[in-house]
């Protein structure tokens, strides 16, 4: 019985956190595990957010309000060798009106330490250059470059992306 109680503090923990931080709809949130398409292999994901109670005022004039926004992206992804997934994305959103909206395309370059999703630890680079629609962005074009790493023990994983807060869940 210790045992179950102790497995669930990780996850009051991360609902504690989500119930005290604003939501934000500006993009997707997406979990990874560190897996990456095997080589020559296409991969299609799909990422859903939706903010239950976001910020009413967009962030920037004409941008998508996050209030009961859904977000999404569809993620098309190709393995180029055991350390490097080439891929894009389809990003879209439909706001509190059920207004639908594109967001354009993302092309990204992912770059992992080999075997990432069988390590404890595991690190790599991401890069995306984006075309961006007004809703979403006030710049047309756009670049991210994110580390990301993960250290995953017994049932707890963590996560960083350099431009993002911590994110714990378990699994």
């Amino acid at each position: 019985m210790l045992s179950s109680f102790r497995r669930c503090i990780p996850l009051a923990a991360i609902f504690l956190v989500a119930a005290s931080v604003s939501a934000r709809a500006v993009d997707e949130i997406q979990v990874y595990n560190a897996e990456i398409a095997k080589v020559g292999q296409w991969t299609f994901q799909l990422h859903l957010n939706y903010a239950f109670a976001g910020r009413k005022e967009p962030d920037f004039p004409g941008g998508l309000i996050p209030n009961h926004a859904l977000n999404g992206t569809g993620e098309w992804a190709y393995g180029i060798t055991d350390w490097w997934e080439m891929g894009f994305y389809t990003p879209f959103a439909v706001d509190e009106n059920l207004t639908p909206y594109s967001n354009a395309v993302k092309i990204r370059q992912l770059f992992v330490v080999p075997n990432a999703g069988k390590r404890e630890f595991f690190y790599g680079m991401n890069f995306e250059l984006s075309y961006a629609m007004p809703q979403f962005s006030d710049t047309k074009w756009n670049m991210e470059v994110r580390a990301d790493h993960r250290l995953a023990q017994r049932r707890l994983r963590v996560h960083r992306q350099s431009n993002s807060r911590l994110r714990i869940w378990a699994i």
